[in-house]
C-alpha cells in the first residue's frame, strides 16, 4: 500500500541522514574500538562475512548493527572514522536489484523487521522482477527501499559524493575469490579482533 511505500520512505531518508548518529550506546561502544569497519551494503555478502568472521574469531557470532552509512558512522566520530579501515563490498546493479527483489518477495511474511514485511507484501503484488521493473516499481524502490538504494548512498558524503571507504570491493571477485581467500580479499584479518559490521 501507499503506506508502506511512504514509511520505507521515512525508514530510507533515515539511513541517509548523516547529520545525527544513529547507533545506539552499545554499537557505539563496538563501533569506537574496532579497528576496522565493514559498511554493510545491502545484499553484498554481509551475512556470509559476519559467519566467516564469527569462525576465524572462534565465536558464535558477531554482534550485528542495523544497516548505517559510512556517511552515518563518520557523524558518529569523524577522527575516528577518518583512522579506521573502511571496507565496502558493491555488487552489480542488476544483480543487487534482483537478490533484493527475491529476498523481500521470500520473507514478506516471516521476516522479523517490519520495514521487509511491508516492502515484500508491496512486491508480491508484482507478477515477477520483470513486471517489477517494467512497471515503475524498481525506480520508485530505488528512492524508497534501503534494499534497493544505489550503493553509491551508502559508501559516500551525501553532500559531495566522495567516496568515505578506504576500500571498495566488488561482490563477484570476493565470491570468485573463495572463502579461503575472502579476509584477504577484504583485506580485514583475524587479527583486527572483532571488526564493526553495519
Amino acid at each position: 500500500s501507499l503506506d508502506d511505500v511512504l514509511r520505507w520512505q521515512r525508514h530510507t531518508t533515515y539511513v541517509l541522514d548523516d547529520r545525527v548518529c544513529p547507533l545506539t550506546v552499545d554499537e557505539l561502544e563496538r563501533w569506537s574500538t574496532a579497528p576496522s569497519v565493514l559498511v554493510h551494503v545491502p545484499r553484498t555478502s554481509g551475512t556470509t562475512l559476519r559467519a566467516l568472521y564469527a569462525s576465524v574469531l572462534n565465536e558464535t557470532q558477531l554482534t550485528q548493527a542495523r544497516h548505517y552509512s559510512a556517511a552515518q558512522m563518520r557523524a558518529c566520530a569523524t577522527r575516528e572514522w577518518d583512522r579506521k579501515r573502511s571496507v565496502a563490498i558493491i555488487r552489480d546493479p542488476w544483480a543487487r536489484a534482483v537478490s533484493a527483489y527475491d529476498h523481500l518477495v521470500n520473507v514478506s511474511t516471516i521476516s522479523k523487521h517490519p520495514s521487509d514485511r511491508y516492502f515484500g507484501t508491496w512486491l508480491t503484488l508484482f507478477d515477477d522482477f520483470s513486471d517489477f521493473v517494467e512497471s515503475g516499481g524498481l525506480e520508485l524502490a530505488a528512492t524508497a527501499c534501503a534494499h534497493f538504494l544505489p550503493a553509491l548512498d551508502w559508501v559516500s558524503d551525501p553532500r559531495t559524493g566522495d567516496v568515505l571507504v578506504n576500500d571498495v570491493r566488488r561482490y563477484e571477485g570476493f565470491h570468485a575469490a573463495g572463502i579461503a581467500a575472502a579476509l584477504t580479499f577484504t583485506k580485514l584479518d583475524a587479527g583486527d579482533r572483532r571488526p564493526f559490521y553495519t
